[in-house]
């Protein structure tokens, strides 16, 4: 079935790249809206073909709060000319709350996993950010189990739930024969190790092994 959509993400990352491409590649009509623009070069590779740049007040510079009230004006402006048929926001706490400010729906809210693993503990403006835009999203979908019991937790309808792994595909997957010659414990990070992410704990409790 073909849909239009409006893609609301921070920036332009490789998983959004991935999103993009496998949503247009599906027949679908996309619409690419970014939050911040790009802080910083994390993925090299053009926009999917036939997926739409949208223009717009936000995509310019760092998220501000003080810009809230501009942003959801001109956000709900883009689902008036657009008329899409679905929304898929995420961050929380960033873009899928504008996106619900906004006032339309349908809205598939994506987890990005540091949204409910950490920034909703920021302060008690972050958690009732969370809980408002959880309790108003239609659907909601992340990479594990850990992010969809804590979406659940903070009032999203768990039959409205999909946990989509961004993860090793095994059937792709398999060690090369270097590695299952290498002696100790072989780590696969499928993320940016950097600090704050889980892959982290791991290396730090290797090295004490």
């Amino acid at each position: 079935m073909y849909m239009k959509l409006i893609y609301f993400s921070l920036g332009y990352s490789t998983h959004d790249y991935r999103f993009l491409k496998s949503i247009s590649d599906g027949g679908h009509e996309v619409f690419f809206v970014q939050l911040e623009g790009n802080q910083r070069q994390v993925e090299s590779r053009t926009m999917p073909e036939h997926v739409h740049q949208v223009i717009w007040k936000g995509g310019r510079e760092p998220f501000r709060w003080g810009n809230l009230l501009k942003l959801t004006r001109d956000f709900r402006r883009l689902t008036r000319e657009i008329r899409p048929d679905l929304i898929h926001a995420g961050p929380i706490q960033t873009c899928a709350f504008i996106a619900v400010l906004s006032g339309f729906r349908p809205i598939l809210t994506m987890s990005w996993g540091f949204d409910l693993m950490d920034d909703v503990h920021r302060n008690k403006w972050w958690e009732w950010v969370t809980r408002y835009t959880l309790k108003r999203s239609t659907f909601f979908t992340s990479d594990a189990n850990v992010t969809r019991d804590k979406a659940v937790a903070y009032g999203m309808n768990s039959e409205k739930t999909v946990v989509f792994p961004w993860g090793v595909d095994l059937e792709h997957f398999r060690l090369c024969d270097n590695l299952r010659t290498t002696k100790g414990m072989v780590l696969v990070s499928v993320s940016a190790i950097v600090p704050g992410k889980p892959v982290m704990g791991w290396m730090c409790l290797r090295g004490r092994l």
